[in-house]
């Protein structure tokens, strides 16, 4: 007999953005947030079914939650996760580039940094978005310059 194709009810967009110095950007969410509280978090949010692509959802989350455009987006991978009603979420996870690091915050998120590869651990991403982070790093992120002497 066939079998009934999976239910997504979620799909969650996130984004492991890179500025022209390789640093990736991070953002703190409030202390009043519904989920997540003060932590840190990729740029992204919940896609629109119907009315945009991925590829629009982060796009359109990056300039609500930063004021920034996104110049270049690849899809990472996607995870399903199956929850506790037989349904699914869906995680979807892109690498970008932005042109530049000026950051306008809006009232979801409370902080933002530039990190990079070297001190990402610091602020203990979900696991999901820590492995996007770092293979965002890895292909585009650079060294700080360090002083010669």
């Amino acid at each position: 007999h066939k079998q009934d194709a999976p239910t997504i009810t979620v799909v969650t967009c996130k984004a492991a953005l890179i500025n022209h110095k390789g640093q990736l950007l991070l953002l703190r969410r409030t202390e009043t947030a519904p989920r997540r509280p003060l932590e840190w978090d990729l740029v992204g949010g919940l896609w629109d079914k119907g009315a945009e692509t991925f590829e629009q959802t982060l796009k359109r989350e990056a300039h609500e939650e930063t004021g920034m455009d996104i110049r270049e987006l690849w899809l990472h991978r996607s995870i399903p996760e199956l929850l506790p009603d037989k349904t699914y979420s869906l995680r979807v996870l892109f690498i970008g580039k932005v042109g530049h690091d000026k950051v306008e915050l809006s009232r979801e998120h409370d902080m933002f940094t530039w990190a990079g590869i070297h001190d990402i651990d610091v602020y203990e991403l979900p696991l999901h978005q820590h492995a996007v982070a770092i293979a965002a790093l890895k292909q585009f992120g650079r060294e700080p310059d360090r002083p010669t002497s």
